[in-house]
């Protein structure tokens, strides 16, 4: 552990002893401050060929991009955090080779947005405010990456849209357990957890202990969830992606090795996984890569 984390965390039992309210706002206001940074060279390709648009939405218009034929089948693309759409570069020029029209936003707080915070409701928000914009016709395919995931699995439990294909590049599953975690890095008390959960939850208006994607997917209108995680993802575990995948019995589950939690979005093995399932999908042949019977 480093001297600035060890000072970091020392700062935060004390403050937590001394006034758990308030350093549970505090820790609760870094939980949705997101990180600014710099766009990757290899991603800048993506903002020249995109055609960028507008999309009306509460604080500030959200930053919209479009690849790909108007008449081809509309695939919608969501990043994860602290990131940007242009991270899905590799995916989006392989979609579009493949005759897909690809659609997809920068976050609230993300990309070139001059918002400094952002949080699962204002971002499952904007994600169906694009939705609405487009109009589109149904049912859509969505690819998304860590917490873009888990914020379309919270949208489409909020709005019934028929969903053909959800393929989730990682997802974490326990919104409850973020939390925690985040507690212990940072050495809250459970008084100071608590009162950050309870702002949390009056933002939600709804019980953290009740955002659960595997939850989630029980009211969610799709043909097929697709998972792909890498056996050692740092970030997300692999029992967050089984756990989702226990929940349904239209979900796969292919695991793979090595590729990392952002690096994923680049490697050719995962860019042709996804374009398996959607290719087969036409066919109608998919199938699970894995058995329940596996993780038993």
């Amino acid at each position: 552990m480093s001297l600035q984390l060890k000072l970091f965390r020392s700062y935060y039992k004390a403050f937590s002893l001394l006034s758990p309210a308030k350093a549970g706002k505090s820790a609760f206001d870094k939980f949705q401050t997101t990180q600014h940074k710099n766009i990757r060279e290899r991603e800048l390709p993506f903002f020249e060929r995109a055609t960028e648009f507008r999309v009306p939405f509460e604080e500030e218009d959200l930053f919209c991009y479009r690849l790909g034929q108007a008449n081809h089948p509309p695939i919608l693309l969501v990043h994860g955090w602290n990131s940007n759409i242009a991270s899905m570069h590799a995916i989006a020029e392989s979609l579009v080779q493949k005759n897909y029209q690809v659609i997809g936003l920068n976050l609230p707080a993300h990309g070139p947005s001059k918002l400094k915070k952002t949080n699962m409701e204002v971002c499952h928000r904007a994600f169906l405010s694009l939705h609405d914009f487009l109009a589109l016709s149904e049912p859509l395919s969505i690819i998304s990456h860590s917490f873009g995931s888990a914020v379309v699995s919270y949208a489409l439990t909020k709005k019934n849209i028929p969903i053909d294909q959800l393929i989730y590049l990682t997802c974490p599953n326990s919104i409850e357990q973020v939390f925690i975690e985040y507690s212990q890095f940072i050495g809250l008390t459970s008084s100071a957890h608590n009162n950050m959960v309870h702002l949390a939850e009056n933002i939600l208006n709804e019980k953290v202990s009740n955002m659960n994607v595997a939850k989630f997917i029980d009211s969610i209108n799709f043909n097929q969830l697709t998972l792909i995680h890498d056996e050692y993802d740092k970030v997300i575990p692999l029992s967050d992606a089984r756990h989702i995948y226990k929940s349904s019995k239209k979900a796969n589950l292919i695991t793979m090795q090595n590729i990392g939690h952002y690096r994923m979005l680049w490697n050719p093995e995962v860019i042709d996984q996804v374009l398996a399932i959607l290719s087969t999908d036409k066919q109608g042949s998919f199938k699970k890569e894995m058995e329940l019977a596996a993780f038993n």
